[in-house]
């Protein structure tokens, strides 16, 4: 009898703490433990709830940048300058593909961390026109400092500051030096007008001439974004590379060690009053053709998930295209005369077209 009651003690003493802690599952779980009961094991499998987000901690602003500028860099070639950031201690360094696109993949470009001035081997590039991203390898250190990735998505309202070196007037060392720009995450997965392969974070912190390739930094200290452009003529309208589309770009470094863009050679159109995304041409002499997709199928799943049916699904669709390797294989299913099939395609390099752009949204300036 004294045995129960003290693993009655026992077990009250549990559910007491879980009104406090408000790890009720936990403490309920632990109770049915002690006295040996099925029903309240079960009830606590029924009450666990999946963990919330961790907030993102918060630094003082000044605190958070001055840790971001131990890992963020210019960087200059014969013809541009711009900003970049290191993102492994190996000293792969992050920037844009347009503030590299004057140089050749194995050049040596200059780069300035604080006031050390170095050489950098420029390893990968994306197309500018699409994933505009390059990646600069420093030398000499296994240690390098480096800014962290964000793992938490940002959303509207949150506080940013982009980072850079804008160029302008000189510090009294006669360089030019780096500045930041605060401000707020205007919007996020923004996809026009710049291209139509990547998702871009919009903020109203500044993104001048020279602050391409820098980092987007939040208050925890993390980067949320590659500042990459803004137009000219809006105000405060400027859009950094999500985080995602970077660590797709990482990714692919890492396994094939270049940043080439996929394509399958075929284009698809949105016919949302029958609700289809219909193939409107396959290229003569590209991969889609080769392997047996025609004009006029019916695109119906891609990479094991369902195509979808509204403009948003067609952009979504070449997205992925482009996050395809070349020279890998990759496999669409289409309706064709009523009957489902599943071809295996050859991703073949991407080589865009020049982009286009649409006055009324306004001329688009990178940073």
């Amino acid at each position: 009898m004294k045995s129960r009651l003290f693993s009655t003690a026992m077990a009250l003493a549990f559910l007491s703490n879980a009104a406090h802690s408000g790890e009720f599952s936990d403490s309920l779980a632990a109770a049915g433990s002690i006295l040996g009961s099925s029903p309240l094991k079960e009830l606590a499998a029924r009450s666990r709830v999946p963990a919330a987000a961790a907030p993102r901690a918060v630094k003082a602003w000044p605190d958070a940048i001055e840790q971001a500028e131990r890992a963020t860099v210019r960087v200059e070639t014969s013809g541009h300058v711009g900003t970049g950031f290191i993102v492994r201690a190996s000293g792969l360094v992050v920037t844009n593909a347009h503030v590299t696109a004057d140089a050749k993949i194995g050049d040596d470009l200059d780069i300035l961390l604080g006031k050390t001035k170095l050489k950098g081997k420029y390893v990968a590039t994306g197309n500018e026109d699409c994933r505009d991203l390059a990646f600069v390898q420093l030398s000499g250190r296994t240690d390098w400092p480096t800014l962290p990735l964000s793992r938490v998505a940002p959303k509207r309202g949150l506080e940013v500051v982009s980072i850079g070196f804008p160029g302008g007037p000189e510090d009294k060392s006669g360089e030019n030096p780096l500045t930041v720009a605060k401000g707020i995450v205007s919007g996020v997965d923004r996809v026009y007008p710049k291209s139509d392969c990547l998702l871009y974070v919009q903020t109203d912190a500044s993104v001048n001439s020279g602050n391409s390739g820098g980092p987007l930094l939040a208050q925890d200290g993390t980067v949320i974004g590659v500042n990459t452009w803004g137009l000219t003529d809006k105000q405060q309208m400027n859009f950094a590379i999500g985080i995602s589309d970077l660590e797709k770009a990482l990714a692919q470094y890492d396994r094939v060690k270049h940043l080439s863009e996929g394509s399958l050679g075929m284009m698809v159109y949105a016919d949302e009053e029958k609700k289809k995304l219909i193939v409107t041409q396959v290229l003569t002499g590209r991969a889609a053709l080769a392997a047996g997709v025609r004009q006029g199928d019916v695109l119906l799943s891609y990479g094991g998930k369902a195509a979808g049916e509204d403009s948003a699904a067609a952009a979504a669709f070449v997205r992925w295209v482009r996050e395809l390797v070349p020279g890998d294989r990759t496999s669409v299913t289409v309706s064709r005369g009523g009957a489902a099939q599943t071809i295996s395609i050859v991703v073949e390099k991407f080589a865009p077209a020049p982009v286009q752009r649409l006055a009324q949204y306004g001329t688009p300036r990178r940073g």
